[in-house]
């Protein structure tokens, strides 16, 4: 089924691609086929994970990244252009694939014996992945419409360096906080206790790296993207928010899909994704700055309402979690009033560590001694 969905899917991206690349005036938009080489993984690869056995897929995930790291980086050496970037997606998407199989001993068979049976969960899983797309990228195609790509390209090279912590290191971080929720469902007092728990842990890592975003939007998009990009930066702070609860949504969302409540979530996805662009259109039209605060807000908004419907669901306690990250929000203020006094520093590079360095060990310190004291 992953195969032939996401071969599908692929097709559909490249039959597209002419209409793409009308929309954005970018006559060389082009599709890549990672879709269903990463389709070809061992199944064995969801077991380890449902096991928390964690430690054969961290392997597989550095050989997988450092090469087409490398890959990239060499191809850009030699002859800098996009194709770098493609060609290190699939080389990624093959590591994956071919992998699989070293870190796990299934073998999988070609069947669709039980295909009526999967798909009746699978489908509102394919349906809720296409409309979360759609919301995900809906500012973007937007700003592409109003304001130009040229626009498009700083505001969106702007919202990935706010996604990169998440995309990078939160999300796969917290993929043995799901094994442990999905594992307790059968009992209610379990998956309150875990729920409760892996969202405080979520929301305290969180927390400091949000305030950090948005102290230093311009330190951070000069030393990440060059000075070419200063003007920019500003759209990092309401990016911020954007990143909290992008990471948030996620775990939240696998949360409910964790007790089979798929349809349900993918009906929240429809009106969700509708009041969004009902409000961008109406509030976040008139510049940049407009869509990403409006974009930011909104994603606090969707995301707190499907917080309530969790604790709806599980009683993890609403207040109980707020509480528990309290010492988190109070560490990460005081020491970003800490650092902000500090004198500056000529090098950029070396301010942003300096700074960033001193951050993190006074609002972990901070935390853990206001943990003491309120929990």
């Amino acid at each position: 089924m992953d195969i032939l969905i996401k071969s599908s899917i692929a097709v559909l991206v490249i039959a597209c691609s002419p209409a793409l690349a009308l929309w954005f005036d970018e006559p060389d938009l082009t599709a890549a086929l990672a879709l269903p080489i990463r389709a070809l993984k061992t199944p064995g690869m969801m077991r380890l994970a449902r096991e928390i056995n964690y430690r054969p897929l961290f392997r597989l995930t550095l050989w997988q990244k450092g090469l087409s790291f490398t890959t990239v980086l060499t191809i850009a050496f030699i002859e800098p252009s996009y194709w770098a970037i493609i060609i290190g997606n699939l080389v990624s998407a093959a590591i994956l694939a071919i992998g699989s199989y070293r870190v796990d001993h299934h073998r999988p068979q070609w069947t669709l014996s039980r295909f009526r049976q999967q798909w009746g969960f699978s489908r509102w899983l394919l349906l809720r992945g296409i409309v979360g797309f759609t919301r995900s990228q809906i500012d973007n195609l937007m700003v592409s419409k109003f304001f130009g790509t040229t626009q498009l390209g700083g505001y969106n090279l702007v919202r990935e360096v706010s996604l990169l912590p998440a995309l990078s290191a939160i999300i796969p971080m917290s993929e043995p906080l799901l094994a442990a929720i999905a594992e307790g469902k059968n009992s209610a007092d379990v998956l309150a206790h875990r729920v409760g728990l892996s969202l405080s842990l979520m929301i305290s890592v969180l927390t400091p790296l949000t305030v950090f975003m948005c102290l230093y939007p311009e330190l951070i998009i000069q030393v990440l993207l060059g000075s070419q990009w200063s003007d920019y930066a500003s759209l990092l702070r309401p990016f911020s928010l954007f990143f909290l609860t992008f990471c948030l949504f996620a775990l939240i969302s696998d949360s409910i899909i964790a007790q089979g409540r798929v349809k349900m979530l993918f009906w929240f996805d429809v009106v969700s994704t509708l009041a969004i662009v009902a409000i961008l259109f109406q509030w976040g039209t008139a510049s940049l700055d407009d869509m990403a605060w409006v974009r930011g807000w909104l994603a606090v908004v969707t995301t707190l309402a499907l917080l309530l419907f969790l604790n709806n669901q599980t009683r993890f306690g609403i207040f109980r979690l707020a509480y528990l990250c309290l010492p988190a929000a109070i560490a990460s203020t005081a020491a970003a009033w800490l650092v902000y006094q500090l004198p500056s520093v000529s090098s950029p590079v070396l301010e942003l560590l300096v700074r960033g360095f001193i951050f993190v060990v006074l609002a972990a310190g901070l935390a853990a001694g206001f943990a003491r004291l309120l929990l």
